[in-house]
Parts: structure tokens; C-alpha cells; sequence
């Protein structure tokens, strides 16, 4: 007589909850999340309230997030590292 030779069918499959599945399938890939966006003369206003137009990259929000140019209306041009809107480091010499 064998011991343990007969398991049951729901032994053998795994049991997931609808909800867990539907959140796996939901959540992107980890290098999907990294991946910036880029736009090009995408209107923006810092965070002192001055206009103009922004080319780089962005966040999921729409936000300067990575390297990028601001080009204010008034002619000036700021370009650099932006961390969610923010310019973070400015680029020398450019």
C-alpha cells in the first residue's frame, strides 16, 4: 500500500483571489515604471508661478522629472536635472 500517493485535485492547484490577480495583471513591469516620458514644448509654470514652455523628460503626473529645458516667456532658459517639477541641478555650461 502506498502512503501520500493520492493527493487531491485542489491540493494540486493553487488557489490565487480574484482581486490578487487582477492587481498583478494591473501593475506594470518594473523597467515600465522607470521609463521617463518625453515631451516637447509642453506649457508649464515653476514653482514661483512663471510661464513658458518645457521639452524633456516627465513623470507619470505630466511632471519635469529627469533632463530637461525650460524656455520662459520672457526669453530666459533654464536646463537641467527637474525632480517633479523642480529644477534639482541646473546644467552647466549649456
Amino acid at each position: 500500500m502506498k502512503q501520500g500517493g493520492n493527493t487531491s485535485s485542489l491540493q494540486q492547484q493553487s488557489y490565487h483571489h480574484p482581486q490578487q490577480q487582477q492587481q498583478q495583471q494591473q501593475q506594470p513591469q518594473q523597467w515600465e515604471r522607470r521609463r521617463p516620458l518625453l515631451k516637447t514644448d509642453m506649457p508649464w509654470t515653476d514653482l514661483i508661478g512663471e510661464s513658458g514652455l518645457y521639452t524633456g523628460e516627465t513623470d507619470d503626473n505630466g511632471e519635469p522629472n529627469g533632463m530637461g529645458k525650460m524656455r520662459y516667456h520672457d526669453g530666459s532658459i533654464l536646463e537641467g536635472e527637474w525632480c517633479h517639477g523642480e529644477l534639482q541641478r541646473r546644467r552647466e555650461g549649456g
